[in-house]
């Protein structure tokens, strides 16, 4: 279709936290697409630790990131975040 993305960034993280054999499932298949890096944050690896060895050089691993669980409200979200 001519679509070649830059990254995989699974929504709510559904693609590591389906488990091992989901995130593992990269090669071959739709996530060896165009050897699309995977967006991981180091801060997962004490929950997923098999993530680290599934990692490839091209893959992006961020230090930590900050997010916002769906129970807090809007009005709360400024609040949230500068206490971050």
């Amino acid at each position: 279709m001519g679509v070649r993305p830059t990254h995989l960034d699974s929504h709510q993280y559904r693609l590591y936290e389906n488990g091992k054999d989901l995130f593992a499932s990269r090669s071959p298949g739709l996530l060896t697409i165009t050897s699309c890096p995977v967006f991981v944050a180091r801060d997962w690896f004490a929950d997923h630790p098999y993530l680290e060895s599934s990692l490839t050089s091209a893959d992006m691993v961020l230090d930590h990131t900050v997010t916002i669980a769906p129970s807090v409200p809007p009005e709360k979200w400024t609040e949230f975040y500068k206490r971050r």
